[in-house]
C-alpha cells in the first residue's frame, strides 16, 4: 500500500530504531511468490500476518509513514490488542480517532519520537510505572 518511494526509506529507519532493543519481524522480507497472488496466497498471507507474526510477538507497531488507508494493518493492529499484545502506532500526523486510542497501548506522531522513547536507557521501568495504557 506504499505510495511513496521515500516511505520505504522510513520504514528501514524504523526498524532500526527497533531493532537497538527487540526483535523485528519485517513482513515486505518474505515472499509468496513472483508470479501473482493466486485466492490461496491471499489467505497464506493473512494466516501468516495474524497465526504467526502477531501471535508470537510480544509487541506489535503499525507504522504508517504516510497518510494511506490500510485495512490489512487496521486489522493487525485489533487483531493484536484482543490478543492482549502491547500495540505501538506511529502515526504522521496528530489526528487519530477511538478506534486507533482504543486498540493501542503507545501513539508516536513521527519516528524521533519513537527513537527518543525506544532509547531512553529508563524506557522498561517506564513501561511497568506508566501501567498497561499510555497512550502520549
Amino acid at each position: 500500500h506504499i505510495e511513496d518511494p521515500s516511505s520505504n526509506d522510513k520504514i528501514d529507519r524504523m526498524i532500526n530504531i527497533l531493532r537497538k532493543k527487540f526483535a523485528v519481524i519485517d513482513p515486505r522480507n518474505v515472499e509468496l511468490g513472483k508470479y501473482g497472488v493466486s485466492d490461496a496466497m491471499e489467505s497464506h498471507t493473512i494466516l501468516r500476518d495474524l497465526e504467526w507474526f502477531v501471535d508470537q510477538s510480544d509487541k506489535v507497531v503499525v507504522y504508517f509513514p504516510e497518510p494511506v488507508s490500510s485495512f490489512g494493518a487496521i486489522t493487525e493492529m485489533v487483531y493484536a490488542y484482543r490478543k492482549t499484545k502491547e500495540v505501538w502506532l506511529i502515526f504522521p500526523k496528530k489526528f487519530y480517532g477511538p478506534f486507533e486510542k482504543e486498540h493501542t497501548h503507545k501513539i508516536f506522531y513521527d519516528l524521533d519520537e519513537l527513537e527518543k522513547f525506544v532509547t531512553d536507557p529508563n524506557m522498561e521501568l517506564k513501561e511497568v510505572f506508566d501501567g498497561q495504557k499510555s497512550n502520549s
